[in-house]
């Protein structure tokens, strides 16, 4: 029997370990702390288990709550089956090994709960809290970041803590099930495409009618390559997900069709195919020309992750291919010698560009703004011609006054020494011009070296 105040008596069965704890707080009449880990084959006896010892340390820990010191019994926890304890390890303890709080706890608490979190990597991750909440599993512990996420806690965690291990490690498992989100917006993040998977976009950002622009006016400025030769752009349409829309170049549209379905598994309808110069350009300036509205995904059956899908009606797809590729074979605005692009299309896309900043500026008004340079009128053409002939005058200024001068006296005198000025004249001031031609020339000619 234990009378008031004394010490619990122990038996010799007890481990080593436990019998140690016990004289310590014999003699310091502190509250008696038990280590959950067993002591090593060599000390533990034979005919104790680790079923046994586990039991034990369970039944002395509850029987010697009740005579704790004073300053311990004024606060008490305690659990949903109706024990108290004096700390809330004990509690935690004793809520892993009870089957009355498992069961209550499971009816209190939803399999499915949303609990705020970060955004997981992979579909096991643990949240990452601390080793005290982690132990109690507190799963509506806010964990100060933004976000949330659908989760499923894994109940069926072994509870066999006799090994020795970390008890952490038999905590439940996070498993993260996220439900299919379907973009409403034009916008390059994360999402989840019609069939539920995740899109993984390779660009990772929102553009904008600056960025959009500026990327446009750099791909069109940018030498053609060695690959720019003739082929085909096509529009290719997937009817599970009708969408979205593949813009692609190639050298033979049904072949690649082919190719796509038997890689990926798809059954896709060709919509439209022009056939024009520079196909590597061209489709990289339709692409660029449509950024805002690309829609990469990773593919179940390929493992690729495939950049050339964009949410965008049939009509609006095939209006921006043939704007691109009727300016592409109609202006042929490359010169096939220096593979940089000509005068007009420069003076295209600057003389807009001061345009540009009289209207609203969005990703849309940008795009009104290219279809404009792609379709150049017969002024345009005219004031292009008209400034070539006033900068020529400009440039040969004196050389051209001086000419017109000797015109007019040999006209006014007659003279043969005035015709014979007008002669030396009209030679000079034609090779000033052939000079500066040629030096032009050279200058291009260096540059595509460079490059090269």
């Amino acid at each position: 029997m234990i009378h008031q105040g004394s010490r619990p008596s122990i038996s010799r069965s007890t481990p080593a370990a436990v019998q140690q704890n016990f004289e310590k707080a014999s003699r310091s009449y502190l509250p008696i702390r038990h280590d959950r880990r067993l002591p090593s084959p060599t000390k533990r006896p034979r005919q104790q288990s680790a079923a046994t010892a586990t039991a034990m340390i369970g039944a002395n820990i509850s029987n010697n709550d009740s005579i704790q010191t004073p300053h311990l019994q004024n606060n008490r926890i305690s659990s949903p089956c109706g024990r108290s304890f004096s700390s809330l390890g004990w509690l935690k303890r004793h809520q892993v090994s009870c089957s009355a709080c498992k069961n209550m706890n499971s009816k209190e608490r939803s399999p499915e709960q949303v609990i705020p979190c970060a955004p997981l990597a992979s579909k096991r991750q643990a949240i990452p809290q601390s080793r005290e909440i982690r132990a109690a599993m507190v799963g509506e512990e806010q964990l100060g970041v933004n976000g949330w996420s659908t989760l499923s806690v894994n109940r069926e965690a072994p509870r066999d803590f006799g090994s020795g291990r970390d008890p952490v490690s038999f905590l439940p498992v996070v498993e993260n099930q996220p439900d299919a989100v379907h973009a409403t917006t034009f916008n390059l993040g994360d999402e989840y495409n019609p069939e539920g998977e995740l899109v993984t976009n390779s660009a990772k950002f929102e553009i904008n009618a600056t960025e959009l622009h500026n990327k446009v006016r750099a791909e069109l400025e940018r030498e053609l390559t060695p690959n720019d030769s003739e082929g085909y752009i096509y529009i290719l349409w997937d009817p599970n997900r009708p969408e979205l829309h593949k813009i692609g170049k190639s050298i033979e549209s049904t072949r690649r069709k082919g190719q796509l379905e038997n890689q990926c598994g798809l059954a896709l309808e060709l919509v439209k195919e022009v056939r024009v110069d520079y196909y590597y350009r061209n489709e990289r300036l339709i692409q660029t020309y449509l950024l805002d509205r690309c829609r990469p995904y990773r593919c179940e059956v390929c493992g690729a992750n495939h950049k050339e899908w964009f949410q965008i009606a049939a009509e609006s797809a095939s209006a921006a291919v043939s704007l691109w590729t009727k300016f592409m074979n109609e202006e042929a605005p490359y010169d096939l010698e220096t593979r940089q692009l000509r005068s007009f299309a420069k003076d295209l896309v600057k003389r807009q560009d001061r345009l540009l900043a009289d209207v609203k500026y969005n990703v849309e008004a940008t795009r009104e703004h290219w279809n404009r340079v792609l379709s150049p009128t017969f002024i345009d053409r005219f004031r292009f011609k008209f400034n070539i002939v006033r900068d020529l005058l400009w440039k040969f200024y004196w050389q051209i006054n001086t000419m017109l001068a000797w015109i007019v006296a040999f006209i006014a005198s007659r003279h043969p020494v005035a015709f014979l000025c007008i002669v030396v004249s009209v030679i000079g001031t034609f090779i000033s011009m052939s000079d500066e031609h040629n030096r032009l020339r050279n200058r291009s000619k260096s540059s595509k070296r460079r490059s090269m």
